[in-house]
């Protein structure tokens, strides 16, 4: 990431090495190239690693939904479980628990 003090700008700057192995994607897309933040943009590194863009003359305060960051990121792969909702709701709890064992080894 770039910050710009004097125009207060911060722009995300993606890994060009190999995106595919180093995604990142903002607000649910993945980002190929430079993109300015705005306030509330959802950042995902790699699978797990979740930030919240926070502006903090904007909101210094502000949070994001878990589980709506989850689904964002997925909506690819989830899209593929809407057809049965019992598939769905398993791959949701194991990606769930996934994320929550890793978070716990940190």
């Amino acid at each position: 990431m770039n910050y710009n003090g004097d125009d207060k700008i911060t722009t995300l700057v993606p890994n060009d090495e190999n995106p595919t192995k180093f995604s990142v994607k903002i607000n649910g897309e993945r980002a190929e190239e430079n993109q300015q933040l705005q306030h509330g943009d959802r950042i995902l590194i790699g699978d797990y690693q979740y930030y919240l863009y926070v502006d903090p003359l904007v909101d210094a305060e502000a949070e994001y939904d878990w589980n709506e960051a989850m689904k964002e990121a997925n909506k690819e792969q989830l899209s593929q479980f809407q057809h049965n909702d019992e598939d769905y709701n398993k791959q949701m709890k194991e990606m769930e628990e996934k994320i929550r064992k890793e978070q716990e080894e940190k």
